[in-house]
């Protein structure tokens, strides 16, 4: 760094200097940073405790006089932060007083310097607490770690406690000591547990060689022996397993006590290992090892090299009497104390001896075939029970009350019983253990059989399973031979192929005659079936869930084809779910096939005639519908013409004469105005009559008259002539209408159904009519549509609220349904859609719409339908918009749709084209 006049100098230290005088504040700063400092100068007290504390200097330099705060309370500030409270403070006064240098040391100041101050003062003293603060740093530094030093070494020392615990854990866990030997001095060391494993009293110390010799097994001494000389001699590690002989044992390690421990003392397998120690000059001077107890294992392994002779003389199929007999002798080799015995339980709940190899003959002929009971003896309770029962006194206990003489006599003084359940907990039969001295079964002896009867339960269960299996081969060899099918046995993964004699018979062929390749069968298929046949079972083979069941013919020996009836399915699977093997069954169904050829013959041309039945009824029914209603619309268009003709005759006459009788009235009124005129007295009686007939009114009254008969003879024309244009019975060809004029005159027919009336509110009726050119059609047939769409409409009114509206829109679209007949037929009544492929062209449509009650789905799905109604029984035929279906689609070669849903109305769209061509024939001739 450099100073204010610009010299390099050597950051010695950082320096704070508190100071309200700036001269004090320059003089300081000048003198410090030409002697290396780093010098910082603040001139108020309060910013110099917030500057301490941002950056911790290293010094203060503090006067006492200042302004806001004093250089003692700046001073106590600092002492009290925990931050701040290391830092030397020097006080800089010119008060030169004895208290205040006191006061200055108290609040807890370094050092004290007068004003005026001198340089070589100041410098010592700077010097002096930064060479102080510089040591009580590096000692607290040092301070710092030893205490880290003081906690790691207590950390270490914790966790080798903790090892040294844990391994005497481990140790005591896994049943392994530890030893040391000083061969110098002959000292052995022994570690806690290799005092449990010798069975030896901490308070007798460690063993002498000698002692220590005679504990191991006579037989084993020599093996022992020869390892440890050899590992003193040659520096030689070992590694041997040998027997010990401990002495009485604590009752403590009572439940640890292997099989077979005669009197006092026990046998133990120990695993030990010894590694030598060498001096500089290449002498062993020490021997260390471990040394851990295998008992367990040892009989664990022998426990399990008998179970695996028993498994094997099970998997041989040696007969039970045997497999159980060798399963009783290794019980008692293992136990060395108990006689075994296995007896099996007969379906009449009877118990008999299978093996009993050390049991007197005699006892066992006396008490064999015995029925079990809940006292009935040791094994005949267990049996009963499904429980264990343990008899340790024969003599005084009650369930061998009829046995214990017996049992006595030959020296049997205890009994013990386990059962021998199935997989399905069915009783198979029992296992039973005898002492000869009063005592209770042992926990040893318990495990032992818990850990052996398995394998009488599979010895067993194997041979019933083997009876049984023999039961149903015997069976299926009877089925099959009373139902004659052949027996196949493919082994995939090899391709050799069994069959039996009688599927070679039914092809012909000796049993020795077919090569045992898959490729026989393969080869014997129909060339017609092949191809199937094969796509089937190798589907079978990725899929066994799909069936493999079929019928296909095979080639015989004489040459013709025999159908046949093939079942198989996969049997056996490899480690990856691959199959392996495949078996199945043939059968003849030669007789069947031809029998089933006829009847499928026979069903065709059944099908083929009630198909035949089915169009013609429903045509009939067609045509049923079209008579009916064709008659229906002709009887009423003659009943209508005939009303309007009945009709037109009167009022004819009637509107004739009106001119003429308004005339003939105004002579008269003429005539009469001039008897008036000229007798201007009338007589008595002509003026009486006057007044009654109220000649005056008359007059007035009669030209009102006259207009009403007109207005109303009028009306009466204009309903004959709506009559006449909707019967049309003499338009009965294809000619161009007003379709407009076709919808007013069906309304008009309606009007008495539209408005109001009663309690029935007025339907009311929007027009929405686009610009409609003539249109070719059959107007009476339209017509007909018209009505029984509007009529339905308003049924649909009848029960819905306020306000009640049909809504009816004609517009011309440029697009349309197929004008083709073929195309007509694929439509189905209902559709929403033009069929598929439907070529357009221009057509009108018209839509009646209604806000009615709507329907569902199944219900719109069936409204072509003929005779479908949702109309009460006698209401409706359900003929009215099958007829119209048939007359827009049919015979006006267009479209009509319905659009609903329940509770939202109903809107009917039909399509005319607008240039229709007579077709070739007419639905309705």
């Amino acid at each position: 760094m450099t100073n204010a006049q610009g010299q390099r100098t050597n950051n010695k230290g950082s320096i704070l200097v508190v100071d309200d005088t700036p001269a004090n504040l320059y003089l300081l700063t000048d003198m410090l940073s030409k002697q290396g400092y780093k010098v910082r100068t603040i001139p108020s007290s309060i910013l110099a405790l917030k500057a301490a504390k941002a950056n911790l200097p290293d010094l203060i330099l503090l006067d006492i006089v200042m302004p806001q705060m004093d250089g003692y309370q700046v001073c106590q500030s600092l002492k009290a932060d925990d931050k701040t409270k290391d830092i030397p403070v020097i006080f800089i006064s010119a008060l030169k007083e004895g208290f205040d240098k006191v006061k200055a040391f108290e609040v807890g100041g370094a050092d004290y310097i007068s004003k005026p101050f001198q340089l070589q003062e100041v410098m010592a003293r700077v010097k002096h607490q930064l060479r102080l603060r510089t040591q009580a740093k590096q000692l607290l530094a040092k301070n710092t770690r030893l205490k880290q030093e003081i906690v790691e070494r207590q950390r270490i020392q914790e966790k080798l406690s903790h090892s040294e615990a844990s391994l005497k854990q481990a140790q005591t866990v896994a049943h392994i000591g530890s030893w040391d030997c000083d061969l110098a001095t002959g000292k052995m060391t022994w570690t806690e547990e290799l005092f449990h494993i010798w069975g030896r009293d901490l308070q007798q110390g460690e063993p002498t060689h000698a002692e220590l010799l005679g504990t191991i097994h006579p037989e084993d001494r020599d093996l022992w022996k020869n390892a440890v000389d050899r590992a003193i001699a040659q520096g030689i590690k070992y590694n041997l397993d040998f027997r010990i002989i401990r002495g009485k044992t604590h009752a403590a390690d009572v439940q640890s006590l292997p099989r077979g421990n005669q009197g006092s003392s026990e046998v133990r397998h120990v695993e030990a290992r010894g590694e030598p120690v060498v001096n500089e000059q290449g002498q062993v001077i020490r021997l260390f090892g471990t040394a851990m107890d295998i008992t367990d294992r040892k009989h664990a392994e022998m426990l399990l090299t008998g179970q695996n002779q028993i498994l094997k003389l099970i998997a041989s199929d040696v007969p039970l009497p045997d497999i159980l007999d060798a399963l009783a002798r290794f019980v008692e080799e293992q136990s060395g104390k108990m006689r075994s015995a296995f007896l099996l339980l007969d379906q009449q709940g009877k118990l008999h001896f299978a093996a009993a190899p050390s049991l007197p003959e005699e006892y066992t002929q006396a008490i064999d075939g015995l029925a079990i009971g809940a006292d009935v003896g040791s094994c005949g309770a267990a049996a009963y029970r499904k429980a264990t029962v343990i008899v340790s006194d024969i003599a005084n206990d009650p369930l061998w009350v009829n046995f214990r003489d017996l049992a006595l006599s030959y020296g049997l003084k205890a009994c013990w019983s386990m059962p021998i359940l199935s997989s399905d907990g069915i009783v198979l039969g029992t296992f039973g253990g005898y002492y000869d001295q009063p005592q209770t079964a042992t926990d040893l002896d318990q495990d032992l059989i818990a850990q052996t009867l398995y394998l009488a339960t599979i010895a067993i269960e194997r041979q019933r399973s083997q009876q049984a299996l023999h039961q149903t081969q015997e069976r299926l060899q009877l089925a099959l031979n009373a139902s004659g099918d052949g027996l196949w046995d493919w082994m995939i993964t090899t391709g050799d192929f069994y069959i039996d004699q009688r599927w070679s018979d039914m092809l012909g062929y000796e049993s020795d005659e077919l090569p045992t390749d898959i490729s026989t069968w393969e080869n014997l298929i129909h060339p017609d079936d092949k191809p199937w046949v094969m796509n089937l079972l190798q589907a079978h083979l990725k899929n066994c869930s799909i069936p493999y069941q079929f019928d296909y013919r095979l080639l015989t020996k004489s040459g013709t084809w025999k159908w046949i009836c093939n079942y198989g399915k996969v049997v056996a699977w490899d480690e990856n779910r691959l199959p392996v093997r495949m078996s199945g069954t043939h059968r003849d169904i030669s007789d069947r096939k031809q029998i089933e050829i006829a009847l499928q013959q026979s069903e065709t041309r059944e099908r083929e005639k009630a198909q035949a039945l089915q169009q013609t009824l429903k045509e009939l029914k067609r045509t049923q519908s079209q008579l009916i209603q064709t008659e229906k619309m002709s009887s009423l268009g003659r009943m209508v013409a005939g009303v309007a003709h009945e009709i037109n005759n009167p009022t004819n006459f009637i509107f004739g004469n009106l001119t003429y009788a308004r005339q003939y009235f105004r002579e008269l009124l003429a005539l009469l105005q001039l008897y008036q005129k000229t007798y201007p007295s009338p007589t008595p009686e002509i003026q009486q009559l006057s007044d009654e007939i109220d000649l005056e009114f008359l007059i007035k009254d009669w030209s009102k008259l006259i207009n009403s008969m007109q207005l109303g003879t009028q009306r009466i024309e204009q309903i004959v002539r709506s009559l006449k244009s909707f019967s049309k019975l003499d338009e009965a060809e294809l000619k161009q209408v007003d379709i407009h004029e076709g919808l007013d005159n069906t309304l008009f027919i309606l009007q008495n159904r539209l408005r109001a009336e009663g309690n029935r509110p007025e339907i009311i009726v929007f027009k929405e009519y686009g610009q409609l050119p003539q249109v070719n059609c059959y107007a009476s047939q339209l017509n007909q549509v018209f009505i029984n769409i509007l009529d339905n409409a308003i049924e649909a009114l009848s029960n819905q609220p306020e306000p009640q509206w049909i809504k009816i829109t004609t517009e011309v679209s440029t697009n349309r349904i197929s004008e083709t007949k073929e195309l007509i037929q694929h439509s189905k009544p209902g559709s929403l859609e033009s069929p598929e492929g439907s070529k357009l062209s221009p057509c009108i449509i018209i839509r009646i719409a209604d806000n009615g009650c709507g329907m569902n789905e199944d219900v719109r799905q069936h409204i072509f339908d003929p005779f479908f109604t949702t109309k009460p029984v006698g209401s409706g035929t359900g003929l009215g918009l099958a007829i119209s279906h048939q007359i827009i689609v049919d015979k006006h070669n267009g479209n009509i749709s319905c659009v609903s849903s329940l509770g939202k109305g109903t809107e009917l769209m039909i399509e005319i084209p607008l240039n229709l061509v007579e077709l070739s024939y007419s639905p309705f001739e």
